[in-house]
């Protein structure tokens, strides 16, 4: 049996739930009102991520918009965020935050007209940058395509476009899909780099309690996803 929550902990974490063709992915027998009921009652920070939108395959939009404006602040969004408008948009809907991955590149590069209005706009608090990566590349679209920029230009360069303590998060695509241990070394590097720049976030097959407060130690905001929604809710 998971548990909900960690034992200890003193940092920001959130639950990712991916919501495609109008069902939660990896619990797709479950009615989305009474799971959800179920997340609310325990006060478990969620991000409603819609793959259809990320994909440019429709949107969840009828379920998603009814969640925010319900629970106005609870839950953060994701998915096909790709400009001010449609920050605005889920800002004014009632979402605690949105978070943008795809929308920060433009032609091979960073977006920076966008990342400077985001800046200029919002709070810091307001959005996520996520920088989502397989290997080398960065990658977009609901990780279906990518983009020829390397993480250590995409972070050197965010540094110049955005305010200090803006929320950062790396998302490992390939140690989520394979089910890999999450590379530390790799996130003690960025952490060493980043961590007194911005305030970040790591997503990648965190899969026990442990490991979170590992992940946690090293400067990062856990992001739970698949692992968390497999079997009884939670990790061991």
């Amino acid at each position: 049996m998971g548990y909900i929550y960690p034992k200890n902990f003193n940092k920001e974490w959130r639950l990712n739930i991916d919501i495609k063709d109008g069902v939660v992915v990896g619990r797709e027998t479950e009615e989305l009102e009474s799971f959800f009921l179920n997340l609310e009652q325990e006060r478990i920070p969620v991000c409603l991520v819609d793959i259809n939108a990320s994909q440019g395959e429709g949107s969840n939009n009828p379920f998603i918009h009814k969640k925010l404006q319900e629970r106005k602040g609870q839950y953060w969004y994701a998915g096909g965020v790709v400009d001010i408008e449609s920050v605005e948009k889920y800002m004014t809907m009632g979402a605690r935050g949105v978070i943008i991955s795809s929308g920060i590149y433009k032609n091979d590069r960073l977006n920076s007209v966008f990342l400077k209005e985001l800046r200029d706009n919002f709070g810091i608090n307001d959005y996520i940058i996520s920088v989502d990566f397989e290997e080398n590349r960065m990658v977009t679209k609901g990780f279906s395509e990518s983009v020829n920029m390397e993480m250590e230009l995409v972070l050197e360069e965010l540094y110049t476009l955005l305010s200090q303590g803006t929320n950062i998060q790396l998302i490992d695509v390939k140690v989520s899909k394979m089910r890999l241990q999450p590379n530390l070394s790799m996130l003690q590097i960025v952490a060493d780099r980043y961590s007194d720049i911005f305030k970040l976030w790591y997503g990648g097959n965190i899969c026990s309690w442990d490991q979170f407060l590992v992940v946690q130690g090293i400067g990062f905001s856990p992001t739970l996803g698949r692992a968390y929604l497999e079997g009884d809710l939670g990790l061991m």
